[in-house]
């Protein structure tokens, strides 16, 4: 569906009203929020985090996440882990403990990635120490901490958000061109 609302021709939109119901809502978000979004990515639009089954009839559960939004879950998450983690000194942990594979594969895959989207190591300790502010910290005051720094975050990213749509592609003279506005 992304793929066609980056398409954005009428045959994409006909094959998109086809398929998705409430129309007056979904496809201008597909055709306008949605397109503007991944305008750049050539896919994987989504990232599938499973739940496990269902009581009664065990059915398997999952919530579907689009990727690259400022809620971004994975990088929320990963955030509140390392700052309990870091607040508990028993549990200690530091960049080289998730370099030396002593980490799960999942953290260090999820930490590396992170670390390549804030450009720098340093980036991210800094914040995962202002989530650990105090040692003393009770979990609900982490948890009131890591909300307001996501809230945060959030605002940097819708932000980083509209600088990319401002730069829109526009069809001239049959080639696309790039414009800054």
């Amino acid at each position: 569906m992304v793929t066609l609302g980056k398409r954005g021709d009428d045959h994409a939109k006909s094959q998109a009203m086809a398929f998705l119901r409430e129309r007056d809502l979904t496809i201008p978000k597909l055709f306008n929020e949605m397109a503007d979004r991944y305008r750049i990515r050539q896919g994987g639009y989504t990232r599938i985090h499973k739940l496990g089954s269902r009581e009664g009839d065990n059915a398997p559960m999952a919530v579907l996440e689009y990727v690259d939004t400022p809620g971004d879950l994975s990088y929320s998450m990963l955030i509140k882990k390392l700052a309990r983690l870091e607040i508990d000194p028993s549990l200690k942990i530091s960049p080289t403990i998730i370099e030396e594979g002593q980490a799960s594969h999942m953290d260090k895959r999820e930490y590396k990635k992170t670390l390549r989207c804030l450009q720098g190591q340093k980036k991210f300790e800094r914040k995962v120490e202002k989530m650990k502010d105090s040692k003393s910290m009770s979990k609900d005051d982490l948890d009131k901490k890591v909300a307001s720094e996501i809230h945060r975050l959030n605002n940097l990213g819708k932000r980083e958000n509209e600088l990319r749509i401002q730069s829109k592609t526009r069809r001239k003279g049959g080639h696309l061109s790039y414009e800054s506005y």
